[in-house]
């Protein structure tokens, strides 16, 4: 059986321009993805005798047979192109970010006189369909950092998460009403002006806005109690305490209200430990960690697939850091 090697007269023909190059191995496998601004010139530093400096590159051209490339009309073009190809092959030598391609978004359906705070999953690629009243919080990337706001929400701002069908047949408040966690409107008289304010108070907190939300709560504090209606300003009064509460423990050290990610990362026998702190509104939501197989990149090209891969399709925050 004849083993297929690599054909050198494939560096004498390569375009000049910017474009995507695939690696191939002998069965026709895909091992690695790249851009270049020159693909000529790119390609062959692969083949030079050191290889472009990096360790993994002598073990990965003894495995390279045959290469392919794509021009593109520019770099940036190249840079999507690439991130596409690396997503749907999954090179062995890339730097691969697991991604299930879905995030997930908090929504109020306001196609309801009470509406509900419900989670949703978002495709980048199947944008899903919004009515123009329907407010949309996000999209997360992480289910955790959904749960966690869910928290800090209810605990400030009883809004209904119960199904419409579930609504619709209550006879006695839930268990989240008996903890303070739901207003009950699916029993209880509550006033839609009422709810209507939570929703735009939770709509705020979202958004990052919670000065304006403490503002809100005071003077509406104020004037229940100038009415005497003193159970309901207390009620208020709770909701701006656990408010100062859930901000004083979430605090960032920085002051700018900002959403922003910070991103670390630590290098050490071919793996990477990549660290992403994500504010929100200045607020520390979630830290998070990805061990990632680096195959002997350097930091900053282990950083350049993370955030191409890891940003792509998804709401990117006002600063990277």
């Amino acid at each position: 059986m004849t083993v297929r090697t690599f054909d050198s007269e494939q560096l004498e023909n390569l375009p000049t321009g910017p474009g995507v190059y695939l690696m191939k191995n002998a069965t026709g496998e895909i091992i690695y993805v790249g851009k270049a601004l020159s693909l000529r010139s790119r390609v062959r530093s692969y083949f030079n005798a050191a290889g472009d400096g990096r360790f993994k590159v002598p073990i990965m051209r003894r495995h390279v047979v045959d290469i392919e490339t794509i021009v593109t009309a520019s770099e940036k073009e190249a840079f999507l192109l690439e991130n596409t190809l690396i997503k749907q092959h999954r090179p062995k030598y890339n730097v691969l970010l697991r991604d299930d391609k879905t995030f997930i978004s908090m929504r109020f359906r306001m196609n309801h006189d009470y509406p509900r705070l419900e989670q949703v999953r978002v495709r980048p690629d199947r944008p899903i369909a919004r009515s123009d009243r329907d407010l949309y919080f996000g999209p997360y990337t992480s289910p955790w950092s959904v749960r966690q706001i869910l928290r800090f929400v209810l605990k400030i701002f009883p809004v209904r998460t119960c199904k419409d069908s579930v609504f619709a047949n209550r006879t006695r408040p839930c268990i989240l009403y008996d903890v303070g966690k739901c207003c009950g409107p699916c029993v209880l008289p509550v006033a839609k002006a009422d709810y209507a304010a939570l929703v735009n108070n939770v709509a705020l907190f979202l958004r990052g806005k919670n000065d304006e939300v403490r503002t809100l709560l005071e003077q509406r504090m104020a004037e229940l109690s100038e009415t005497m209606e003193f159970e309901r300003a207390a009620l208020v009064r709770d909701r701006i305490a656990a408010l100062d509460e859930t901000l004083e423990k979430q605090r960032a050290v920085k002051h700018e209200r900002i959403d922003r990610d910070v991103v670390a990362i630590a290098s050490e026998s071919g793996k990477s430990l990549v660290i992403v702190q994500e504010y929100r509104g200045g607020l520390l939501l979630h830290s998070r960690e990805f061990l990632i197989k680096n195959h002997d990149q350097t930091d900053e090209e282990v950083l350049y697939s993370f955030l191409s891969q890891r940003y792509d399709g998804g709401v990117i925050p006002h600063e990277i850091l």
